[in-house]
């Protein structure tokens, strides 16, 4: 039991000392993730603004900027751009989020790991 118990602690203690290094990585990429989505962003905003619709009212106008910006073939690759990098970000802040949740459950797991060997320790 004995050794149970400090190969549990060695576990504890090694995910304790892992986790933080993880998590500034994965903040590290998702921080990343998130500047080239806003630059993706930018550029499809700006491409849509520079897009002028033709016709003789607003519908008209909008549906031609939409019939335009479909056949561009550089909207297109920035719109997917921008696409991938949303999914991209959402998968990053979820890891991270996840990573930040072991780390607490681990300190807790810690916690009560310490307080049974006290426990055990202690008289009688």
């Amino acid at each position: 039991m004995q050794a149970q118990m400090i190969q549990t602690y060695h576990e504890l203690m090694g995910r304790l000392a892992e986790l933080p290094a993880a998590i500034e990585q994965a903040q590290i990429e998702l921080t990343a993730a998130r500047l080239d989505l806003d630059r993706d962003e930018r550029a499809v905003k700006d491409i849509e603004i520079a897009t002028r619709g033709e016709g003789k009212n607003d519908e008209e106008r909008k549906a031609d900027k939409i019939a335009k910006l479909k056949t561009d073939t550089v909207y297109g690759r920035w719109a997917q751009a921008a696409d991938k990098g949303r999914r991209e970000v959402a998968i990053l802040a979820d890891h991270v989020d996840s990573l930040t949740r072991q780390f607490a459950a681990v300190g807790y797991a810690a916690k009560l790991h310490a307080a049974m060997l006290a426990y055990l320790a202690g008289p009688g």
